[in-house]
């Protein structure tokens, strides 16, 4: 029961994220930020296990860890 909560609380924390993505593509002029989201979403979803440093994520995206950061900052 508790794994069901579990997912269930990360499945909505996804939706979130990504309904602030696409609020925000309204706005963002960075094409290159636009390719960035997806992909770190998708690398979180995939290697979030096994990978906790941004600097990993930021390295898998071809970005600083601080440009990261920043832009994940600013979606929150």
């Amino acid at each position: 029961m508790l794994e069901n909560t579990l997912r269930s609380l990360i499945l909505e924390v996804w939706n979130i994220i990504l309904r602030m993505y696409k609020q925000e593509n309204e706005f963002e002029h960075s094409f290159r930020w636009k390719d960035t989201l997806p992909r770190f979403l998708y690398l979180m979803h995939t290697n979030c296990r096994y990978h906790h440093t941004v600097k990993w994520y930021a390295d898998q995206l071809y970005v600083s860890p601080d440009a990261l950061s920043a832009k994940l900052k600013k979606q929150a």
